[in-house]
């Protein structure tokens, strides 16, 4: 490996595009620029960069134990497979750059931009994100343990199958992003933005995210089983195929929503505004809606063995084919629910006669 100072190196980047086999351990590069250059086997140990121009640059079997790179540009960088951890990057600019596989476990990216990144696979274990924006970057299988993600904007990201035990959600921008099949077990999203975001199929047994606004939040064939949901705004969200065993739901928000095919088992929904909501065919066994507002709402089908609809308001509700042993209906105004379509009903019970012999 050939060793070089920033004078040398200043005149060999003017003469060469592809940078290989290079020792620049220690030097002071701060402001210098790589824009564009392939960098191969070479030492940036210890290096200070801060405010470097890396622009586009490549980097193949690159050292970067210590460097300081506060402030850098490494905009649509190649930095694939880079050991990148433990560095402090704040302040950096890593927009659209490539980081599937890298290593940057408990690197600082405060403020840094890591929009439309490229970070499938990328380890982000126990850094610190706050700040960061990773607006439209692709997280698919990203490990993010114990990452902290407060204030960071994720809007439109991909998190799909990411690893998130222990992160920290705080005020974090996660409008459309994607967490569909994601484990989010006991999580905390409280001040989270979650506008339009997917959970298709992800795990949310007892996360909280009490009093979100989650209007057009999609949680289809998710487990919700003893989260906190109560309070929530979630117009129009949609719980099709979901999961929500003892699940609270007390005071929320619900119009609209859908919870066709959903197991609601001993979910609570006192309370919550549920107008216009679809349960058809949903298990609510032993669930509670006392004083729940259900105007209009369809539970065509739904098994509601056991649930309380104490002091609920069901005008023109459908109960059509509902199961209701047990339910309990004290104070509830029946003959508001609407009437069922007996020639419909008729027309679903129609079987064909049997053949002649």
């Amino acid at each position: 490996m050939t060793r070089l100072t920033k004078d040398e190196l200043i005149l060999y980047i003017a003469e060469n595009r592809i940078l290989t086999g290079i020792d620049l351990s220690g030097l002071d590069l701060t402001g210098i620029s790589l824009s564009g250059r392939v960098c191969e086997r070479i030492s940036l140990a210890g290096c200070k960069l801060a405010g470097a121009d890396l622009a586009g640059a490549s980097f193949t079997a690159c050292k970067f134990s210590g460097a300081y790179l506060a402030g850098v540009n490494l905009s649509g960088a190649n930095l694939a497979g880079a050991d990148l951890a433990a560095l402090d990057l704040s302040g950096s600019n890593m927009t659209g750059a490539l980081l599937e596989r890298a290593d940057l476990r408990k690197a600082n990216l405060k403020g840094a931009l890591l929009d439309y990144a490229e970070s499938n696979d990328v380890n982000l274990a126990g850094a610190s994100l706050v700040g960061s924006s990773f607006r439209m970057a692709s997280l698919t299988a990203a490990d993010l343990t114990c990452a902290d993600l407060s204030d960071a904007n994720l809007s439109l990201a991909d998190l799909e199958g990411a690893k998130l035990a222990g992160a920290v959600f705080c005020h974090t921008d996660c409008s459309k992003t994607s967490f569909n099949n994601t484990d989010l077990k006991s999580l905390s999203l409280a001040g989270c933005i979650l506008v339009m975001a997917s959970f298709e199929g992800a795990d949310l047994r007892g996360a909280d995210l009490a009093g979100l606004i989650l209007t057009q939040t999609g949680f289809e064939g998710a487990d919700l089983s003893g989260a906190d949901l109560s309070g929530i705004d979630a117009w129009a969200a949609r719980f099709e195929g979901a999961v929500a065993i003892d699940t609270a739901f007390a005071g929320s928000g619900l119009m609209d929503a859908d919870f066709t095919d959903s197991r609601l088992d001993g979910a609570n929904f006192s309370s919550a505004v549920l107008t216009g909501a679809r349960l058809t065919r949903a298990v609510c066994r032993k669930a509670i809606f006392r004083a729940a507002r259900l105007s209009h709402a369809d539970l065509s089908y739904a098994d509601l063995g056991g649930a309380d609809f104490t002091a609920a308001l069901l005008e023109q509700a459908s109960l059509d084919g509902a199961a209701r042993s047990e339910a309990r209906w004290e104070g509830v105004d029946l003959s508001l629910i609407r009437q069922p379509d007996k020639e419909l009903l008729m027309a679903e019970k129609w079987q064909p006669s049997p053949p002649l012999r």
